[in-house]
């Protein structure tokens, strides 16, 4: 019984000071825009991407109005996310898990000739992120269509 009391507070802790550990040494992945294109996602279980060249899973957001791509900083901070870099047609993002501090990457591209805004958003450790970085571009979506 002493056994088992142990294991039940001892390995939970254990598995909380793994997590942390890996949230705290992830390095952040090759990002940016190449060949007027967002990288790829080199981790499709935790990644989304709009850019067709490399498999789309989700549509690029709306940029038919001008305001959407002035109004995107401010809506991916409400949402929670803190812009690392924010020069002509290229916005990078980064958002932090609150338990466990993992953090996520969110890229857009303006792409005026077509009128839409790409965007890639990643998780920087895991195999899978349980639909976290699509839920996140669809927020961003409606929050840009409500503004």
């Amino acid at each position: 019984m002493k056994l088992f009391t142990t294991l039940f507070v001892i390995l939970p802790l254990l598995v909380c000071g793994l997590l942390y550990y890996l949230s705290m040494t992830s390095t952040a992945p090759k990002l940016g825009v190449r060949d007027h294109h967002l990288l790829p996602c080199t981790n499709s279980g935790a990644c989304v991407t709009s850019e067709s060249a490399f498999g789309a899973d989700l549509d690029p957001l709306n940029a038919s109005e001008s305001k959407y791509w002035e109004r995107l900083p401010e809506v991916v901070r409400q949402d929670g996310g803190k812009i690392r870099s924010d020069t002509f047609g290229y916005i990078h993002a980064t958002y932090t898990s609150t338990v466990f501090r993992f953090v996520d990457d969110i890229e857009f591209r303006l792409d005026e000739a077509g009128r839409v805004i790409h965007v890639r958003s990643s998780s920087r450790v895991g195999k899978s992120d349980l639909g976290a970085n699509r839920r996140r571009v669809e927020r961003i979506r409606a929050r840009l269509r409500d503004s």
